[in-house]
């Protein structure tokens, strides 16, 4: 029992102790689908698009519509309509800010329905093909610095989840499920080893 509190306790003191000299993040940078999507839809409804090319809607006007209507209600563009998305939460506690990069100011770059990369010709589960996978998000963001990634940057990607609604709808197969689903997730973890 002497044992297990004193590693308790050891751990304890490692943790405090890295809090206390942890690095101060200057940005919050996003990548990745609507489990982190901060509102990239109330800007791409009115043309701001960011580094995407235009149009830069769903390309499915009843999808638009509806979000153009819980945006008028007090929505936020985000995939919860109202309240804050877990990544403002934390940009929030460090400081700093989630916004939608197809907005001033933002590195949010995470949009709703975003696949990790492009499969089918598209990136996203809409229709239109100029919405970027989460790959194609984060080529974006180095493109737009010099292809370097900031050293004091925190960096969150969440993605895969469209993958899966893709692949069930796709494939007929497990076996061709797990081959794309394999592909996809090789495709992410190639594009996120930033030197």
């Amino acid at each position: 029992m002497a044992t297990k509190r004193l590693s308790l306790l050891a751990g304890l003191l490692l943790f405090w102790g890295g809090h206390a000299s942890a690095t101060t993040f200057t940005e919050l940078d996003v990548f990745g689908d609507s489990t982190v999507d901060s509102g990239w839809w109330r800007g791409a409804l009115t043309s701001q698009c960011g580094a995407v090319a235009a149009p830069c809607t769903s390309g499915n006007p009843t999808f638009d519509t509806k979000v153009q209507a819980a945006i008028a209600a007090g929505g936020t563009g985000a995939p919860v309509g109202v309240g804050l998305m877990n990544t403002q939460i934390l940009a929030t506690k460090l400081g700093l800010t989630a916004i939608p990069a197809n907005q001033p100011g933002g590195t949010n770059y995470a949009i709703s329905g975003s696949k990790d990369a492009i499969s089918g010709g598209l990136g996203n589960l809409h229709a239109n093909p100029n919405l970027p996978s989460t790959v194609q998000q984060m080529s974006n963001y180095l493109a737009q610095n010099g292809g370097v990634a900031s050293a004091t940057a925190l960096y969150l990607i969440s993605s895969g989840g469209n993958d899966i609604t893709y692949a069930n709808s796709n494939f007929g197969t497990l076996a061709s499920k797990e081959t794309y689903l394999a592909s996809q997730v090789a495709s992410l973890v190639a594009s996120g080893r930033w030197n």
